[in-house]
Formats: C-alpha cells, sequence, structure tokens
C-alpha cells in the first residue's frame, strides 16, 4: 500500500510539472531526507537522477523509484514536488533505510539447538532485514519443526533496538509443542472398499501409501506431510476410477491437530460402478472397427478403468496409425452413461493423409562422424513416417553405448512432410585399467590396457592389453640362498571394423605375444607364443 501512495505522488508531480511547463523540466535541487547510512550522493548515482537533469520524457522520476526499490534497502520512498519557479522544479525525497543485522537469538526451542536453527535460517551479521526476510526465517523455522512431527509450532519475532540505532538485534520465540503423528484416520463413503483388512488387497491403506497411522510396532509410522497428503488424494481418485467408480468424488478432507496427535477425515463419494456398454468408432476410413477393437484391447462389458482405457487410445491405437504414417492423426473421446451402470464410448478419429519423412539431421554429434550415427538408424529420407522405426532407431543408437541421451524431434514441413532430427548426448567411451599381483608362479604381476570402443568417432573398437610378472629374488644372510618365480610378459592388440564401408559385414584382426619362463630359471624366457587371428 506504501509503494501505491508513492506512485501517487509521482503522478500529481509529474502532471502538475507539465501544466506547468510544456517541455524540459529541469530538476534545481533535490533534498533526501532520511538517511542513515547511505549518503545523498548514493540516492543520486542508484536512483540516476542529480539537480541539473531535466524531465523530457516524464517517467524518469518513475524510473528512479523503481532503481530505488530494486537495490532492496528501504521500507518506505517517497517523492515530493517541494517548490517550483519559472527555471524548474525542486524535489525533495524521503526515505526509510531497512536496519541491518546485529544478533540472531532464539527463545524456547528445547529440540533444535540455536547452531542449528542458525544454518536453516541463514541470517547473517551485517545483512539488510525486511519483513519478507524475517517471514521467510519463521517460515523455514515451522517447516523444520514440523518435519519433525512438531505440529503445534509457534513462532514470533521481535525486532530490538541496539545502541546504533541502524543495527538491530532479532528475537525469535518459539513455542514448540508436543510430537504428534497420525493417530487416526477416518474415510466415510467407503461402501465398497474398507480402510484395512488383512486379506483384502484393495484396501484404502494400501493406497495411501505416505499417511500411515502410527503404531506401536511400527513407530516409523504416522508422520503427516501435507505434499504427501496432497499425493495420496490423488492416487485415491485414480483408484477408484480404475476400480470401477468414473463419478468418485471427495467432498470433504479434514486435518485435526490436536495436542500429541492427528486425526485426518474424509468423506468421500464412490457412486456407482460402471461396465463398458459399447465402443464406437466416428470417421475410421483406413482400419475397421473390428480391427479396432481388437487394437483397443478393452471387451465390451469389462468393468471401467481410465488409465487402461487413455492407455489403449492414446497409445495402441495411435501407434497403429502413426505406424502407417499418419503423423497428423489424433482421436477424441466422448463417454455417455447408459442406465445406472454402463458407459457408451464413442471414439472420433481424424486419420489425415500420410506423411513422409523429407530430410534427417543429427545434432549433438561432437565425436562420433554422422555416418556412424545414420547407419544405425531404422528410418531413412524418403521413408513414409513410421513412429515404431523410430523408437527402434532410438534402441539402436542406446545399443552403440556412444551416447547418454537419445532424443528424436519432428519438425513441420508440410501437410505431407516432416522432418526428423537426433539430437543425441555423447558420453566417454575410452577405458583405460591397471592392475596389480602376486602368486607363487609369477611373483609380483602388473600390467594395465586401453580400450576405445568408438575409436576416432568412426565405430572402430580398439583394445590393448599388457601384462608382466617380475622375478622375485630373496637373498638372505651371507650365503646366496634364493628362491625364483618363472618370468611372464604378454601383449596383445585387438581392432575391430564392425561396419566396413558401412555395409552390414564387420572385420578385424587380433594379434598377441606371450613369453613365459620357468620356475628353474635356466633362462629369462623359456617359452614364447606369437600369433594372431
Amino acid at each position: 500500500m506504501v509503494k501505491s501512495i508513492k506512485y501517487i505522488i509521482f503522478i500529481i508531480v509529474v502532471s502538475t510539472s507539465f501544466q506547468l511547463f510544456s517541455q524540459n523540466i529541469e530538476i534545481l535541487d533535490i533534498a533526501v531526507e532520511g538517511l542513515e547510512r547511505l549518503d545523498k550522493d548514493d540516492i543520486f548515482r542508484i536512483s540516476k537522477l542529480y539537480p541539473g537533469s531535466k524531465i523530457t520524457r516524464g517517467d524518469e522520476i518513475n524510473q528512479s523509484i523503481n532503481r530505488l526499490w530494486k537495490i532492496q534497502r528501504f521500507s518506505n520512498i517517497q517523492f515530493f514536488l517541494d517548490k517550483e519557479n519559472e527555471l524548474g522544479i525542486y524535489l525533495k525525497i524521503i526515505v526509510n533505510e531497512l536496519p541491518v543485522l546485529g544478533e540472531v537469538r532464539f527463545f524456547g526451542n528445547k529440540k533444535n539447538r540455536d547452531r542449528s536453527l542458525n544454518d536453516i535460517v541463514k541470517l547473517t551479521h551485517g545483512q539488510v532485514v525486511s519483513e519478507n526476510i524475517l517471514f521467510n526465517a519463521i517460515q523455514l523455522i515451522i517447516d523444520k519443526y514440523k518435519n519433525d512431527s512438531f505440529h503445534n509450532i509457534k513462532v514470533n519475532f521481535e525486532i530490538e533496538d541496539t545502541e546504533i540505532s541502524y543495527v538491530k538485534n532479532i528475537n525469535f520465540y518459539i513455542t514448540e509443542g508436543k510430537k504428534s503423528k497420525i493417530k487416526t484416520i477416518v474415510i466415510a463413503g467407503n461402501h465398497n472398499f474398507p480402510i484395512d483388512g488383512l486379506f483384502n488387497k484393495n484396501r484404502l491403506s494400501n493406497v495411501l501409501k505416505n499417511i500411515k497411522k502410527f503404531k506401536w510396532y511400527v513407530p516409523w509410522r504416522g508422520k503427516f506431510k501435507e505434499s504427501d497428503f496432497l499425493e495420496d488424494l490423488v492416487e485415491l481418485e485414480r483408484f477408484y476410477h480404475n476400480q470401477g467408480y468414473r463419478d468418485y468424488e471427495l467432498l470433504k478432507k479434514e486435518v485435526i491437530y490436536l495436542d500429541n496427535k492427528i486425526e485426518i477425515v474424509m468423506d468421500i463419494y464412490e457412486g456407482n460402478k460402471y461396465y463398458y456398454k459399447s465402443f464406437n468408432f466416428i470417421d475410421n476410413n483406413k482400419f475397421s472397427d473390428q480391427e479396432l477393437k481388437d487394437v483397443l484391447d478393452i471387451k465390451e462389458g469389462a468393468e471401467y478403468n481410465k488409465d487402461k482405457l487413455d492407455f489403449s487410445i492414446n497409445e495402441n491405437i495411435t501407434s497403429l496409425y502413426m505406424d502407417e504414417g499418419h503423423y497428423f492423426f489424433n482421436i477424441s473421446k466422448e463417454i455417455i452413461p447408459y442406465k445406472n451402470d454402463s458407459l457408451i464410448v464413442n471414439l472420433r478419429l481424424n486419420e489425415n493423409q500420410k506423411v513422409r519423412v523429407r530430410k534427417i539431421f543429427v545434432n549433438g554429434n561432437d565425436k562420433t562422424i554422422e555416418s556412424v550415427i545414420r547407419r544405425a538408424l531404422k528410418i531413412y529420407p524418403g521413408d513414409i513416417f513410421n513412429r515404431g522405426n523410430i523408437i527402434e532407431s532410438m534402441k539402436s543408437l542406446y545399443m552403440l553405448n556412444y551416447f547418454e541421451s537419445v532424443e528424436p524431434e519432428i519438425l513441420t514441413v508440410s501437410d505431407n512432410e516432416i522432418d526428423l532430427g537426433m539430437n543425441v548426448i555423447e558420453k566417454e567411451t575410452g577405458r583405460a585399467n591397471f592392475s596389480m599381483g602376486y602368486n607363487e608362479l609369477n611373483g609380483f604381476s602388473g600390467g594395465g590396457g586401453l580400450e576405445f570402443i568408438n575409436f576416432l568417432g568412426r565405430g572402430l573398437r580398439l583394445q590393448i592389453d599388457y601384462q608382466k610378472g617380475l622375478q622375485n629374488q630373496i637373498n638372505s644372510g651371507i650365503g646366496q640362498g634364493s628362491s625364483n618365480a618363472a618370468n611372464f610378459e604378454s601383449f596383445s592388440i585387438s581392432f575391430t571394423e564392425p561396419r566396413i564401408f558401412d555395409s552390414r559385414n564387420s572385420i578385424g584382426f587380433t594379434l598377441y605375444k606371450t613369453e613365459q619362463g620357468s620356475q628353474e630359471g635356466y633362462s629369462e624366457y623359456d617359452t614364447k607364443n606369437i600369433g594372431g587371428s
């Protein structure tokens, strides 16, 4: 309300001035009152309004007010036309600066230490303090206590003066109350589904997954959170709609906070249970009614299930048409109650014409060359649009293991053409390994290797491995007693081109070399193998 009054003052100033002066009203001087920490030059600099500047457009003062509000240092800003003459106008600005924070103190907090609450409210010495900041701090404290099951928490604050006029201490007074958990859940109107029941899988306590009653043998239950409660209410509606009760309605919900317990009271209307009487298809030319009923996969006489009906319409039937090229296909449903327990479902189809793929473009492939991606696709330029082939293309690209994500993008070109984009995010595909070990045959051994599954970004596979066993000698005393382990060394390299010349044929080779010594140690290496495939 204060800000609105300031704007009214500004409008009066400007309208009055413009009645006296047609244009280029000069500000002869600006007086500023109410400053404590800032000075007059700060106000001029922030507002961009100075003695000697002129009002030409009519909104200069309005913009100055907004600039001063924007720095969030004031609780009140007022502009006045102080006086005027034939040369120009004199302005007065009166401001009230917001205080800065001295100390923060908490009283009445037995369950949370001062340090914990300070970490939550994040108020620091010297920061500017407004009512909005204090309101948010109180809300953070309340949320903390409610999360710990103290739902009767009350928090007030007091602004305390200090020796410095613009520095204020903030005292928070906390009334914690008692810890309270859900002890009672009452649902009225549930004639067909009990709240509890050991052998009833459709009991409502299974539907309310977040809101559970506290019991001594399950002490972790009973916590209440508003967002969890609302989520459960959505699931309760979904449950009834999927059990045939299309007219379900939540009539009342109430959460009662008592001294040390919470009661939840709900009143619901279940309505009648509905079954499908018939499915009628309108404006379908490509497929017959029976073909569409087979794809819909819901029998007449089955109980109403909203999720299954929506899925069958939006996935089964839509996929059927989109796999045949009808990208612009859409379908709308109309459900008509018949008598007390039946539903007539009318499905109106807008098939539209077939669509072809004009171009396919790839985005995000900084390392992988485009041909490697294109050869994995199952749809090509000039093909009839096919959603199934696009999904298979995404799977093929994921199977390459080069990408973190693959997202298709479809751009409409005309009524019978689209462009298809494959937006990919690449991931690191090179791997290095190193190992060390010890055994009696080879003594200490170690080695490592490199593996590239997308070498040079061309989909080539290159793997290099090297292992070496180090001879182990133990000298003891003056004598030259020794215990020898066999030397061992191996090296291998393999290379594969999985799609030579972008065909479906692959080619590759493996080369290896191993050298093995004996434990007697007559020579460094007794056995050598070199080979390949």
